[in-house]
């Protein structure tokens, strides 16, 4: 086990931030709990605890820190896969209502359980793909702001998360460090989905871990009818053809 706490990582890297032991003491037992239930299934290929606190938790974290971020309303994460970022964002901003959307059963499974264990009122799980939760009138240009955290390139996950948004609602595409091509590659994409890239910011990660991306967009528009596509289409068939 790591001599740190992930709150004393927390304070190296946001000095001005510092975790309440409850928050601090719910992220220790999510990542035993990440840790347990890998064994029996795959959830990550990040399993060392040092790893999980700096390449899942902090990264996570990052988005709380980014411009543009709002604190309260709902988020949707799509593709939350293990709960990332969803679950480090509901642990410390408990104003914020998350829908934790994974499509896998199994991995469905595993954040109701964390949600349960952690006590965590303001996390909800839908086990649906993205493409059929926007197909709903429920969900369809509702959230506040969406997030989808390295599930595909740029102009695959614009239809699968924009379409989520309300207009005048932001989505963040959390990447690695190169996205210049991707965004070129999506433009077609925001046009079509009415979204405007507000900023591009990137974060450096501690001990020579490497940058995260965050690109930024704003919804500027409903969606149009006929998006998202069939659930698969968007990744075979990307809008604009990259």
């Amino acid at each position: 086990m790591s001599e740190k706490l992930f709150s004393d990582w927390v304070l190296e890297m946001w000095p001005e931030w510092s975790l309440e032991r409850s928050i601090g003491d719910r992220f220790e037992r999510f990542a035993d709990l990440l840790i347990e239930w890998n064994e029996r299934m795959n959830l990550t290929a990040i399993t060392g605890r040092r790893d999980v606190y700096v390449k899942h938790f902090l990264d996570s974290l990052s988005l709380v820190r980014c411009a543009g971020f709002r604190q309260s309303g709902s988020l949707v994460d799509v593709g939350s896969g293990a709960g990332f970022p969803g679950i480090p964002v509901a642990l410390v901003c408990p104003d914020i209502h998350v829908i934790l959307c994974e499509s896998l059963k199994k991995k469905a499974n595993f954040l109701r359980h964390v949600v349960g264990e952690l006590g965590l009122s303001n996390v909800e799980v839908v086990d649906e793909r993205s493409e059929d939760l926007a197909g709903s009138a429920t969900w369809r240009d509702q959230a506040d702001q969406v997030v989808a955290r390295a599930v595909a390139r740029l102009s695959v996950l614009a239809e699968l998360c924009l379409p989520l948004a309300r207009k005048g609602g932001t989505w963040f595409a959390m990447k690695g460090p190169d996205v210049q091509e991707e965004v070129t590659d999506a433009r077609a994409a925001f046009d079509v989905l009415h979204a405007k890239i507000a900023m591009i910011e990137t974060l450096e990660l501690p001990e020579g871990y490497g940058n995260r991306t965050i690109v930024v967009c704003n919804k500027t528009g409903l969606t149009p009818t006929g998006y998202p596509r069939k659930a698969g289409t968007a990744n075979k068939a990307p809008i604009g053809g990259m």
